[in-house]
């Protein structure tokens, strides 16, 4: 397999299996993780586990614009050309609002904003390759950014609003950039580290009842999307699905880039600026 993959969040859940996936297949692995800890840790075990893989282990903070920009200008610098890109990358934090050190709140920051400035930097830079797929790995909590019901509910809000934003991002992006390969993959629920600041009574006797999928069943289920010759651009664990009906809002989407312009267009290439969610 003469492929390079690059996947974000790759230390554990989804991300790990989908390296061990593409590591057994021959390709070429460049993977991230947000510190030295975790990266020591995957090293280790890939060396274990797919010995004979390709593997770069990479550092990337979603939460900081300055490790964003760094990460592109290191792959730049190195002259990578990706072929496929897995932004699986993402957090959930139940009732927590924090600020990134950018001044952004975090799900919004990490989730939507640095994916936004990951994937232009890769298109000016010239990282991906004429042929790139890129894969986003969305949630199905993109539905329940709307409704006062859902603004007061600070156990998904912040999350579920990240991912609309990103899901609709990706589907103009996608209308903007038809010679990419693009796929937004809602994965199912999944058993992954994601859940681990869900500490409250209530979620862990939802957690315990509930039927969660296996992380290496849903990557090879990602890895069959993302190889797929289908014209689908998003996917509900492995079959075609509808995005939330307000991704299909244009003066919606066009207030949402007027306000991404205003937090991150100072990163994004002036054609970029002006062209990408232009309104017809």
């Amino acid at each position: 397999m003469n492929t390079t993959v690059l996947i974000t969040g790759a230390n554990s859940g989804i991300g790990k299996e989908l390296a061990l996936y593409y590591g057994k297949k021959g390709a070429r692995l460049l993977l991230t993780v947000r510190d030295k800890s975790k990266r020591d840790a995957l090293e280790a075990s890939l060396k274990q586990l797919v010995p004979s893989a390709s593997v770069r282990i990479d550092l990337l903070d979603l939460a900081s614009f300055g490790s964003v920009l760094s990460f592109c200008k290191l792959l730049a610098k190195r002259g990578e050309k990706i072929d496929i890109v897995v932004l699986n990358a993402g957090i959930h934090i139940p009732f927590s609002s924090r600020k990134t050190k950018d001044g952004f709140e975090q799900h919004y920051q990490v989730n939507y904003l640095s994916n936004v400035v990951l994937v232009n930097q890769f298109v000016q830079k010239k990282i991906i390759s004429d042929a790139c797929k890129i894969a986003y790995i969305s949630s199905s909590a993109h539905r329940l950014a709307f409704g006062i019901i859902s603004r007061l509910n600070a156990f998904i809000y912040h999350y579920a609003h990240s991912k609309f934003c990103a899901t609709n991002y990706f589907l103009r992006f996608k209308e903007q950039n038809p010679h990419l390969d693009i796929k937004i993959i809602h994965p199912g629920h999944v058993k992954t580290n994601i859940h681990r600041f869900k500490a409250s009574p209530i979620y862990r006797l939802i957690l315990r009842y509930r039927s969660y999928l296996d992380p290496m069943q849903v990557a090879q289920n990602i890895a069959g999307i993302i190889d797929s010759k289908e014209e689908v651009l998003f996917w509900e664990i492995d079959r075609e699905g509808n995005p939330d009906k307000h991704c299909y809002d244009y003066a919606l989407s066009e207030k949402l880039w007027n306000s991404t312009l205003d937090d991150v267009g100072g990163y994004l290439h002036t054609s970029q600026k002006m062209n990408l969610f232009e309104i017809t």
